[in-house]
C-alpha cells in the first residue's frame, strides 16, 4: 500500500511510518494491543484471546462475522463461557461458541470481516 499516497498533505514521511504511526502518532507501536493467540476453535466459530484474557476475537468462519470483545463486553464474554463451560463440559468448542455466539448475542458485537 501506498501511504503517501493517501496522506499526501502530512508533513512526515509515511513511507517510514507504519499505519498505526499514521494515525496515532509516531509512538503509537508501543501501544499496540499484544497478538491474539488461539483459545479454541472448531469448523464454525473460532475464539482468540489476548495474552492477559482481557480482550476476545469471537469469529464465525462460515459468515465471515468477527465480534470484538473488550472492557465490559470482555468480562461479560468470560463469565457466559465459563458458565456455560460448567453446564455442557463435554460440548466442543463449536456447541460452545456457537451457544454464546447465538443465545448469548455475541453476533450483535460482530462486523463483516474484511479479510
Amino acid at each position: 500500500m501506498n501511504r503517501a499516497s493517501k496522506f499526501a498533505g502530512c508533513a512526515v514521511d509515511q513511507a517510514k511510518m507504519t499505519l498505526a504511526e499514521v494515525l496515532h502518532g509516531p509512538n503509537a507501536a508501543l501501544n499496540e494491543p499484544a497478538p491474539m493467540s488461539l483459545v479454541c476453535g472448531g469448523e464454525r466459530f473460532e475464539l482468540l484471546a489476548s495474552p492477559d484474557r482481557t480482550a476476545f476475537v469471537l469469529r464465525s468462519k462460515r459468515d465471515f462475522y468477527v465480534a470484538h470483545l473488550e472492557g465490559e463486553e470482555a468480562a461479560r464474554f468470560v463469565a457466559d463461557y465459563q458458565a456455560i463451560h460448567r453446564q455442557y463440559p463435554a460440548w466442543q468448542a463449536d456447541q460452545t461458541l456457537s451457544q454464546l455466539w447465538d443465545q448469548g448475542g455475541y453476533m450483535w458485537f460482530a462486523a463483516q470481516n474484511a479479510d
